[in-house]
């Protein structure tokens, strides 16, 4: 499992070239929060190693980083409900 969240953070650290500040998880309704975002980098889950894809059909099922309020931000727009 260690190997797998290593893999999956250096691919991350290697798309998003800053050092986030704040991270969030969006659920249901918060999606704007990650459209308000600063020239925003755009990952879907599916293409992060071992990420497990968004279940709720009002997720999108991304990664958004960016600048929000002046601060480097990290967004996860949806997450596996179990």
């Amino acid at each position: 499992m260690l190997k797998n969240i290593k893999q999956t953070a250096q691919y991350i650290k290697s798309e998003i070239q800053m050092k986030p500040e704040v991270a969030m998880i969006l659920g249901t309704g918060l999606n704007s929060i990650a459209e308000m975002m600063q020239s925003p980098t755009i990952i879907d889950y599916a293409d992060i190693p071992n990420m497990p894809i968004s279940t709720a059909p009002s997720h999108k099922g991304r990664l958004v980083a960016g600048k929000l309020a002046n601060k480097n931000v990290i967004i996860l727009q949806g997450r596996r409900n179990y």
